[in-house]
Protein backbone atom coordinates (compact mmCIF):
# COMPACT_ATOMS: atom_id res chain seq x y z
CA UNK A 1 0.00 0.00 0.00
CA UNK A 2 2.60 2.45 0.92
CA UNK A 3 4.56 1.64 -2.57
CA UNK A 4 1.11 2.37 -4.84
CA UNK A 5 0.44 5.86 -2.25
CA UNK A 6 3.81 6.89 -3.38
CA UNK A 7 3.90 5.84 -6.71
CA UNK A 8 6.10 3.58 -7.13
CA UNK A 9 5.67 0.79 -10.22
CA UNK A 10 6.33 -2.42 -8.76
CA UNK A 11 6.00 -5.68 -9.30
CA UNK A 12 3.80 -8.21 -7.02
CA UNK A 13 4.70 -11.91 -7.84
CA UNK A 14 3.18 -14.67 -6.50
CA UNK A 15 5.01 -17.74 -4.95
CA UNK A 16 3.47 -21.15 -4.99
CA UNK A 17 5.37 -22.41 -1.39
CA UNK A 18 5.41 -25.96 -2.28
CA UNK A 19 7.28 -25.51 -5.62
CA UNK A 20 10.51 -23.35 -4.64
CA UNK A 21 12.52 -21.80 -7.70
CA UNK A 22 16.06 -21.61 -7.20
CA UNK A 23 15.73 -18.06 -7.29
CA UNK A 24 13.50 -17.70 -4.53
CA UNK A 25 15.80 -20.10 -2.46
CA UNK A 26 18.77 -18.13 -2.83
CA UNK A 27 16.45 -14.52 -2.13
CA UNK A 28 14.85 -16.32 0.81
CA UNK A 29 16.73 -19.05 1.69
CA UNK A 30 14.63 -19.46 5.47
CA UNK A 31 11.43 -19.32 3.01
CA UNK A 32 10.48 -16.87 5.07
CA UNK A 33 7.80 -14.91 2.74
CA UNK A 34 6.52 -11.87 1.66
CA UNK A 35 10.06 -10.33 0.67
CA UNK A 36 10.68 -7.56 -0.78
CA UNK A 37 13.16 -7.10 -3.39
CA UNK A 38 14.48 -3.86 -4.25
CA UNK A 39 17.21 -4.10 -7.33
CA UNK A 40 19.74 -6.51 -5.61
CA UNK A 41 18.73 -5.77 -1.98
CA UNK A 42 16.19 -8.07 -0.06
CA UNK A 43 14.16 -7.13 2.75
CA UNK A 44 12.87 -9.67 4.90
CA UNK A 45 12.01 -8.21 8.09
CA UNK A 46 8.78 -6.99 7.98
CA UNK A 47 9.79 -3.49 10.08
CA UNK A 48 12.52 -3.45 7.81
CA UNK A 49 9.99 -3.75 4.87
CA UNK A 50 7.77 -0.47 6.12
CA UNK A 51 10.20 1.73 6.66
CA UNK A 52 12.16 0.73 3.45
CA UNK A 53 10.14 3.11 1.28
CA UNK A 54 9.54 6.00 3.01
CA UNK A 55 14.05 5.93 3.86
CA UNK A 56 15.11 5.57 -0.11
CA UNK A 57 12.09 6.38 -1.96
CA UNK A 58 11.80 10.05 -0.99
CA UNK A 59 11.45 13.47 -2.14
CA UNK A 60 11.99 14.88 -4.26
CA UNK A 61 10.58 12.28 -6.88
CA UNK A 62 8.32 10.42 -4.73
CA UNK A 63 6.24 11.87 -1.29
CA UNK A 64 6.90 11.85 2.34
CA UNK A 65 4.59 10.16 3.88
CA UNK A 66 5.04 10.19 7.51
CA UNK A 67 2.83 11.91 9.70
CA UNK A 68 2.86 15.39 10.70
CA UNK A 69 1.47 15.21 13.94
CA UNK A 70 2.64 12.61 16.06
CA UNK A 71 -0.92 11.21 17.94
CA UNK A 72 -1.95 9.94 14.04
CA UNK A 73 0.67 7.67 14.38
CA UNK A 74 -0.88 5.83 17.28
CA UNK A 75 -4.30 6.29 16.81
CA UNK A 76 -5.87 3.05 16.81
CA UNK A 77 -2.45 1.29 17.91
CA UNK A 78 -4.38 -1.01 20.37
CA UNK A 79 -7.47 -1.89 17.83
CA UNK A 80 -6.10 -5.26 16.23
CA UNK A 81 -5.37 -6.40 20.07
CA UNK A 82 -8.59 -5.92 21.18
CA UNK A 83 -9.95 -7.57 17.92
CA UNK A 84 -7.68 -10.51 18.16
CA UNK A 85 -9.12 -11.37 21.85
CA UNK A 86 -12.46 -10.51 21.27
CA UNK A 87 -12.50 -12.92 17.82
CA UNK A 88 -10.03 -15.49 19.68
CA UNK A 89 -12.00 -15.68 22.64
CA UNK A 90 -13.52 -18.88 23.16
CA UNK A 91 -15.16 -18.43 26.67
CA UNK A 92 -18.41 -17.04 26.21
CA UNK A 93 -18.45 -15.51 29.56
CA UNK A 94 -15.77 -13.37 28.26
CA UNK A 95 -17.06 -12.28 25.29
CA UNK A 96 -19.34 -9.00 26.43
CA UNK A 97 -16.07 -7.33 28.34
CA UNK A 98 -13.82 -8.13 24.99
CA UNK A 99 -16.52 -6.79 22.58
CA UNK A 100 -16.93 -3.76 24.77
CA UNK A 101 -13.30 -3.51 24.72
CA UNK A 102 -13.26 -3.48 21.34
CA UNK A 103 -15.71 -1.00 20.98
CA UNK A 104 -14.24 1.53 23.39
CA UNK A 105 -10.97 1.12 21.19
CA UNK A 106 -13.26 2.12 17.85
CA UNK A 107 -14.61 4.83 19.73
CA UNK A 108 -10.80 6.42 20.78
CA UNK A 109 -10.18 5.85 17.01
CA UNK A 110 -13.25 7.53 16.11
CA UNK A 111 -13.07 10.67 18.44
CA UNK A 112 -9.61 11.46 17.06
CA UNK A 113 -10.75 11.57 13.85
CA UNK A 114 -13.76 13.42 14.32
CA UNK A 115 -11.78 15.79 16.65
CA UNK A 116 -9.52 19.07 14.52
CA UNK A 117 -6.06 19.00 13.99
CA UNK A 118 -3.81 21.90 15.27
CA UNK A 119 -4.04 23.02 12.15
CA UNK A 120 -7.47 22.97 11.34
CA UNK A 121 -8.25 25.35 14.31
CA UNK A 122 -8.66 28.48 13.96
CA UNK A 123 -6.77 30.05 17.06
CA UNK A 124 -8.35 33.86 16.54
CA UNK A 125 -12.00 32.84 16.32
CA UNK A 126 -14.45 32.34 19.70
CA UNK A 127 -16.39 29.51 18.06
CA UNK A 128 -16.30 25.92 18.99
CA UNK A 129 -13.67 24.06 16.36
CA UNK A 130 -16.46 21.41 15.57
CA UNK A 131 -15.97 18.18 13.80
CA UNK A 132 -12.95 17.82 12.15
CA UNK A 133 -13.39 17.52 8.25
CA UNK A 134 -10.44 15.70 7.66
CA UNK A 135 -10.49 12.29 5.40
CA UNK A 136 -7.32 10.54 7.11
CA UNK A 137 -5.65 10.28 10.28
CA UNK A 138 -3.35 13.33 9.65
CA UNK A 139 -5.45 15.31 6.54
CA UNK A 140 -6.69 15.04 3.66
CA UNK A 141 -3.97 12.73 2.36
CA UNK A 142 -2.83 9.38 2.61
CA UNK A 143 0.17 8.84 5.18
CA UNK A 144 1.97 6.17 6.54
CA UNK A 145 -0.18 5.89 9.39
CA UNK A 146 -3.21 5.37 7.53
CA UNK A 147 -1.33 2.62 5.42
CA UNK A 148 -0.47 0.61 8.70
CA UNK A 149 -4.03 1.27 10.21
CA UNK A 150 -6.43 0.34 7.17
CA UNK A 151 -5.31 -2.74 6.26
CA UNK A 152 -5.81 -4.15 10.18
CA UNK A 153 -9.45 -1.96 9.90
CA UNK A 154 -10.71 -3.52 6.99
CA UNK A 155 -9.51 -7.14 8.67
CA UNK A 156 -11.41 -6.31 11.40
CA UNK A 157 -14.41 -5.28 9.63
CA UNK A 158 -14.09 -7.96 7.24
CA UNK A 159 -13.56 -11.07 9.95
CA UNK A 160 -16.30 -9.43 12.22
CA UNK A 161 -18.84 -9.88 9.20
CA UNK A 162 -18.42 -12.99 8.59
CA UNK A 163 -18.08 -14.11 12.26
CA UNK A 164 -20.05 -12.39 14.81
CA UNK A 165 -23.78 -12.43 14.09
CA UNK A 166 -24.28 -9.49 15.44
CA UNK A 167 -22.13 -7.65 13.12
CA UNK A 168 -24.34 -7.13 9.94
CA UNK A 169 -23.46 -6.07 6.94
CA UNK A 170 -26.64 -4.07 6.69
CA UNK A 171 -24.97 -1.88 9.20
CA UNK A 172 -22.14 -1.61 6.82
CA UNK A 173 -24.17 -1.06 3.38
CA UNK A 174 -26.21 1.96 5.11
CA UNK A 175 -22.94 3.50 6.98
CA UNK A 176 -20.35 3.64 4.72
CA UNK A 177 -19.86 7.47 2.81
CA UNK A 178 -16.92 8.56 2.03
CA UNK A 179 -15.45 10.39 5.15
CA UNK A 180 -12.41 9.02 7.58
CA UNK A 181 -14.92 8.19 10.43
CA UNK A 182 -17.22 6.49 8.28
CA UNK A 183 -15.12 3.36 8.01
CA UNK A 184 -14.76 3.78 11.94
CA UNK A 185 -18.23 3.40 12.11
CA UNK A 186 -19.09 0.90 9.93
CA UNK A 187 -17.30 -1.73 12.15
CA UNK A 188 -18.21 0.30 15.74
CA UNK A 189 -21.91 0.22 15.38
CA UNK A 190 -23.47 -3.51 16.02
CA UNK A 191 -27.32 -2.19 15.90
CA UNK A 192 -29.21 -2.21 13.19
CA UNK A 193 -29.41 0.60 10.64
CA UNK A 194 -32.53 2.33 11.50
CA UNK A 195 -31.21 2.97 15.24
CA UNK A 196 -28.43 4.49 13.78
CA UNK A 197 -30.16 7.97 13.39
Amino acid sequence: MVLWVKGVTFNVTTIDTKRWTERVQKLCPGGQLPFLLYGTEVHIDTNEMEEFPEAVLCPPRYPKLAALNPESNTAGLDIFAKFSAYIKNSNSALNDNLEKGLLEALQVLDNYLTSPLPEEVDETSAEDEGISQRKFLNGNELTLADCYLLPKLHTVQVVLLLCRPGWSSAVARSRLAATATSWVQVILLPQPPEQLG
